[in-house]
């Protein structure tokens, strides 16, 4: 059996076509939970309405507590041999689990992953990303590589399938935004080996109000704080990915900086202020590291800009 864990909150817009999706799985053996994390819309009315109809549902209503600590309620009663994750507001195509499930007894690993679509719902955009040829067998330091230098796969929980004892002693960081930016790397690592199945079978949307799409908040540099403590676990376990690994941090910090120097609030000036004293702490990794000339170039010209912006609001307050 396969559990497949739920994270929502106030998705009420979005839930009936996450959960459908599921339910139409063509691998049947599932037990799907769906937990609420505290939604104040009517979210948890779907929910207990999808259990009335399918035995296969269950559903765990909670104090709001993050999308971490939701991953967590959901290991805590899952009952399969396979463990799952899908977001509230994403969907699934109908042999994914299926796939993914018969690459792991196909190849006797105990996690696989597939590719994804990205969908904009904004643009109607759709783009394929960690789509390969054919099924390939990676060791644990290659995909982590990989995951570093966001080549065939990254650190999202929820477009793979994982053999439920990797989770013995590791669950997601509650209170952490990007809760499984350190903690997938450590399950591939546990797994030894996995199967990238190559096609995309998970559909990712991207949508306004998700914390990727939030404008710059100081919650964001639980990013960069996140991506660290993953660099060090690799630097004591894969010393050979010690670059990559700044990299990974490096590439993160830029995505921040990026948010910072797209604000004109003056209210947020201090968390910049940490955004702006980071980067400085990671200068001599930037320009050692494998960027191009003109995305170093870029970095800098972002931090120089953000500096400025802040001393500027500095000088009109005194």
């Amino acid at each position: 059996m396969i559990s497949v864990i739920v994270t929502i909150y106030n998705l009420e817009r979005y839930l009936r076509r996450c959960i459908d999706s599921i339910v139409a799985q063509t691998y049947g053996d599932l037990e799907i939970i769906l937990v609420d994390d505290g939604s104040v819309d009517t979210s948890p009315q779907i929910c207990d309405e999808y259990a009335r109809r399918d035995a296969r549902i269950r559903v765990v209503h909670k104090q709001n507590g993050g999308a971490a600590d939701a991953r967590n309620a959901g290991l805590e009663i899952a009952a399969g041999k396979y463990i799952g994750f899908v977001d509230g507001d994403d969907f699934i195509m109908p042999g994914m689990y299926e796939t993914l499930y018969h690459a792991c007894a196909e190849y006797d690993v105990p996690l696989s992953m597939c590719g994804r679509i990205e969908f904009d719902e904004r643009t109607g955009r759709k783009k394929r990303r960690f789509c390969m040829d054919a099924p390939v067998v990676l060791s644990a330091r290659k995909a982590i590589e990989g995951l570093l230098t966001d080549d065939g796969c990254d650190s999202a929980s929820w477009d793979k399938l994982y053999c439920r004892s990797l989770f013995t002693q590791i669950r997601y960081p509650v209170g952490a935004q990007y809760d499984d930016l350190n903690v997938t790397a450590r399950l591939i690592d546990r797994a030894g080996r996995v199967c990238h199945v190559g096609e995309a079978l998970y559909i990712y949307v991207r949508r306004d109000g998700s914390i990727t799409e939030l404008p710059f908040h100081k919650k964001h540099m639980d990013e960069v704080y996140q991506a660290d403590l993953l660099r060090k676990f690799v630097d004591a376990k894969y010393p050979a990915l010690r670059r990559q690994a700044m990299h990974f941090v490096c590439a993160n910090l830029d995505v921040v900086l990026l948010r910072a120097y797209e604000c004109k609030d003056s209210v947020m000036q201090n968390d910049m202020a940490t955004v702006v004293r980071c980067c400085r702490k990671h200068f001599i990794h930037v320009v050692t590291g494998q960027w191009k000339i003109r995305q170093k170039l870029w970095f800098f010209k972002k931090y120089i800009i953000v500096k400025g912006r802040i001393r500027k609001w500095k000088r009109k307050r005194r």
